[in-house]
């Protein structure tokens, strides 16, 4: 389980006026004291989502999530905007107010996959290059149509390009998402074949 805030559609409406400070108190409690009359406690923080354009009150959850990090020393996973650049500018954001301490950040991408300079620069500085929606074969992405989606082998030609700059033990895909979020998709997509054959 996972302390913290996504995107700013999903914040419950106290964030609106609350600082970073307040914000921060909460994670680091969720992450200490846990949460709910069995006090269970979150084992990360994240995903802290970003939409794009960046919100103020997602820079401010961003920014709470680098300061609760930095308490704790709690992995931080972040959700970059949907934009190429986007996960360099919130990592940068996150670590004004936190840090990065080795092996602990997680800047994941699931959806477009960021420039393979912007991944070696993360992994420069202590980032892990999460990977994510393996199996989803469309270069449509509705949420940006600026920005083309990679297929599977645009995502491992990424993850190629990391490992070739030294940096493949930053690289991962936290789960095989073709088992997860896309294999319905892939199972109707076969099915629909096989049965037009």
């Amino acid at each position: 389980m996972g302390a913290g805030y996504y995107v700013h559609g999903s914040h419950p409406d106290w964030i609106d006026s609350a600082g970073e400070g307040a914000i921060a108190d909460e994670i680091v409690g969720d992450l200490t004291s846990g949460l709910g009359p069995d006090r269970i406690r979150a084992g990360f923080i994240g995903e802290i989502g970003c939409s794009w354009p960046m919100t103020s009150r997602e820079r401010r959850v961003l920014r709470a999530a680098g300061l609760a990090q930095r308490a704790t020393g709690a992995p931080l996973m972040v959700h970059p905007g949907r934009d190429p650049p986007h996960p360099t500018r919130s990592s940068r954001c996150s670590t004004t107010w936190g840090r990065i301490s080795s092996g602990r950040p997680s800047v994941t991408s699931s959806g477009p996959s960021p420039a393979p300079s912007s991944s070696s620069t993360l992994g420069r500085r202590g980032a892990w290059l999460s990977l994510d929606c393996f199996g989803l074969e469309t270069a449509f992405y509705p949420l940006n149509p600026r920005v083309a989606m990679p297929n599977d082998g645009g995502r491992l030609a990424l993850a190629e390009t990391v490992i070739a700059a030294g940096l493949g033990g930053r690289c991962c895909s936290p789960r095989m998402s073709a088992r997860s979020t896309a294999w319905p998709r892939l199972v109707a997509t076969a099915t629909t074949t096989c049965c037009a054959t």
